[in-house]
């Protein structure tokens, strides 16, 4: 299976780029890892501390998501947007692995062994840590091709093109009165 997949049976959709939802989501899959690192690791913690951890790791790919334009309706969906979107292929297979996992703990009543939550309070905080910086990326070169774009047509066809990292705010920035009605005329293409 594939992102396309997900897209297809409705397990992720398409939506307007949403910068509000995206640093709401930034915010507190932070603070969920940090609180998870400072719970005591103890046996009766264990799968507390684990499952915060995942969620924090989770939160964060949602607000990627969302910064791109898409919504999970799944978790898998989320590994597949790392692998086919992001072209991450290492952190969707920790990300998958670790959904397995927090899916065995929570609907199967599997234990978790304390190696294996000790490997997630160093990992997953790191994991969070290499995504920043594709989605930096992603800005930087979206910021790049809107700065070297001269005519509004090309502006308007950034704006709506596939795949493309943007937010509404950088959207009201960039596009000049005169580029308005064409956006107005083009905007029906801009997935909802």
């Amino acid at each position: 299976m594939n992102f396309q997949f997900s897209l297809d049976s409705g397990k992720a959709k398409k939506v307007m780029p949403n910068k509000i939802r995206a640093s709401s989501l930034f915010k507190s899959s932070i603070q969920a890892i940090e609180t998870a690192k400072e719970i005591p690791l103890t046996t009766k913690s264990s799968k507390t501390i684990f499952r915060e951890l995942y969620e924090g790791m989770r939160e964060y790919c949602e607000a990627i998501g969302y910064q791109n334009g898409y919504k999970f309706l799944d978790h898998e969906s989320i590994g597949f947007f790392l692998r086919d979107i992001l072209k991450e292929q290492s952190l969707f297979k920790k990300f998958d692995r670790y959904r397995k996992l927090r899916n065995g703990i929570n609907y199967y009543g599997k234990a978790i062994d304390i190696e294996t939550i000790k490997e997630a309070i160093s990992e997953i905080p790191e994991l969070v840590k290499n995504l920043e910086n594709p989605h930096k990326i992603q800005q930087a070169k979206m910021k790049e091709l809107w700065d070297n774009k001269e005519d509004e047509a090309g502006l308007i066809n950034l704006t709506i093109k596939k795949d493309q990292f943007y937010t509404e705010e950088f959207w009201d920035a960039r596009i000049t009165e005169k580029a308005k009605p064409l956006f107005e005329k083009h905007k029906k293409w801009i997935p909802e």
